[in-house]
């Protein structure tokens, strides 16, 4: 009797967890990729890089998670991190804009405003109109796109002293702005101030 109620158990909890397993299927890459960025468009940037770093686990050829895993490290402040990670996405897929564009800011946040601009620049080479394809809650209009890469050469131009590349960038978001003579103090001055009301508004 004993020994036919262990049986029963056993078949109970098989039959259980076969049951289990048919309702809930396993999480895959593709899904997990797609929690993360709608946890990415509500600004939970934690949860995001959690998800995206999952789906790359379980697929390690699945370019969106360098992508997705690289602009949360950015933005959470693991700047290195963010390097690697997007560095390790463009071997896989070099003509990303949006990893090129998220290790921009990346370069310009570690201060290497020379690679910042020859990836920026690329990005604007290819899509002068270019567009990030989720929500960015960080930036005035929750959009992230040409108009911050042209600010960024701005900021990093500026920073390297060559302010004519710097009025150039600002002319393509204001192109009624214009300074005499950028190579005095003054117009250095009025450019920089120039910078920072864009920063505040874009």
């Amino acid at each position: 009797m004993k020994r036919t109620a262990i049986y029963l158990l056993l078949s109970l909890a098989i039959i259980n967890g076969c049951s289990k397993s048919a309702t809930e299927p396993e999480i895959t890459a593709s899904d997990l990729l797609s929690q993360g960025w709608t946890y990415f468009n509500a600004g939970s940037f934690s949860a995001a890089l959690t998800s995206f770093q999952q789906a790359k686990a379980k697929d390690p050829a699945l370019v969106d998670a360098y992508n997705g895993s690289g602009w949360c490290q950015g933005i959470l402040g693991y700047r290195d991190d963010a390097l690697a990670t997007f560095k390790s996405g463009l071997i896989r897929q070099f003509s990303n804009l949006e990893m090129r564009a998220g290790i921009s800011f990346v370069y310009a946040s570690l201060d290497s405003c020379q690679a910042a601009i020859q990836s920026d620049s690329l990005v604007l080479l290819s899509d002068s109109l270019w567009g990030f394809s989720h929500k960015y809650l960080l930036s005035a209009d929750q959009l992230m796109n040409y108009k911050e890469m042209n600010l960024l050469l701005a900021e990093c131009y500026y920073k390297l002293g060559n302010f004519t590349a710097s009025l150039d960038a600002v002319k393509k978001l204001d192109p009624a702005f214009d300074i005499a003579d950028v190579s005095t103090s003054d117009g250095q001055k009025e450019l920089l101030s120039k910078i920072e009301n864009l920063t505040s508004a874009i």
